[in-house]
């Protein structure tokens, strides 16, 4: 594992935790984005712990190019990731899910947490390695799919509508309106 962290005291209290658990271990440390671009292609790690920020590039940064690699090279074996940062806004976790994040960690976060996320990728990798053909079940235990009945994210789809929505045609946006649409009175639809 290859952890990335611009901090040299987290990314060394980052590496005890993953130290102490059994069949994971830290081949490397990096504090930018570039020496963690040029430690994967060269240790070529399963798994990098990355922040977001760094001083030469954001993390997601260093995933796009981490995933550009592998594209490139199709015989480089695949590198995922795990974030761990204190990035909050939902652009950027939105950004490291489209990258192709496993998971996001916000710090501060506990051991526990963070060894949690590491047994999942574990066991996540595993699975992916025994499985031949997939069915729906399984493609739903991977992705994490919620039976009926779980809890759901607490905003409900669609999403809530504009507030031009029931304007009448000519308050709504020019490129909302069908052609056809009359400049006085409610939208047609």
């Amino acid at each position: 594992m290859l952890v990335v962290d611009d901090d040299f005291m987290v990314a060394k209290l980052h590496s005890r935790y993953v130290s102490a658990m059994d069949g994971f271990a830290v081949v490397g440390v990096a504090h930018n984005g570039a020496d963690a671009v040029r430690a994967a292609e060269r240790l070529r790690p399963d798994l990098v712990l990355l922040d977001i920020y760094l001083p030469d590039m954001d993390g997601i940064g260093v995933l796009r190019a981490l995933r550009a690699a592998e594209e490139r090279d199709a015989s480089r074996p695949t590198t995922d990731a795990l974030f761990i940062t204190a990035a909050r806004d939902a652009g950027v976790i939105r950004a490291a899910l489209r990258a192709g994040a496993l998971h996001y960690l916000i710090k501060p976060f506990s051991r526990s947490a963070l060894q949690e996320q590491l047994r999942h990728v574990a066991s996540l990798r595993t699975r992916l390695d025994e499985l031949g053909e997939a069915r729906q079940e399984d493609v739903g235990q991977i992705f994490g799919t919620r039976p009926p009945g779980s809890r759901e994210l607490r905003r409900a789809w669609p999403p809530p509508r504009p507030s031009w929505w029931n304007a009448p045609c000519g308050d709504a946006p020019r490129a909302c309106r069908p052609r056809s649409a009359p400049r006085r009175g409610r939208c047609p639809g």
